[in-house]
């Protein structure tokens, strides 16, 4: 007796309905990422926003003291030494938080012209 043949056969099915599922499923993780990104720049914003109201306060609170302190030329002095050094400091936050430009790509060369005859 001879042993069967066995034969299988797998059908997939490649029609519009598996390209629109694909689709779905590359959108959803898509969006995952998006999701993830906005998480992060909100985050981000918060952060910018407490750094300018904080600024804002200091602002503020520095233009009541320069005209409580109008009459001691000493105590103003200490405070315009204050602001300097807070000067100072916001400065060097804002290039050590500031990413590098980007270096521009270089200008090709324009091809040189052939000779005429």
């Amino acid at each position: 007796m001879s042993d069967p043949d066995v034969h299988i056969h797998i059908h997939v099915d490649t029609g519009p309905g598996t390209e629109a599922l694909d689709i779905l499923r590359r959108l959803d993780q898509q969006g995952a990422l998006i999701v993830a990104d906005l998480t992060a720049i909100t985050a981000e914003v918060q952060q910018n926003g407490d750094a300018v109201g904080s600024a804002v306060a200091l602002l503020g609170n520095l233009s009541q003291q320069i005209r409580d302190l109008s009459t001691d030329p000493a105590a103003l002095q200490a405070l315009a030494d204050e602001l300097d050094a807070n000067t100072q400091s916001l400065a060097d936050a804002v290039v050590a938080n500031t990413p590098a430009a980007p270096t521009p790509e270089p200008t090709p060369e324009p091809a040189p012209e052939p000779p005429t005859p």
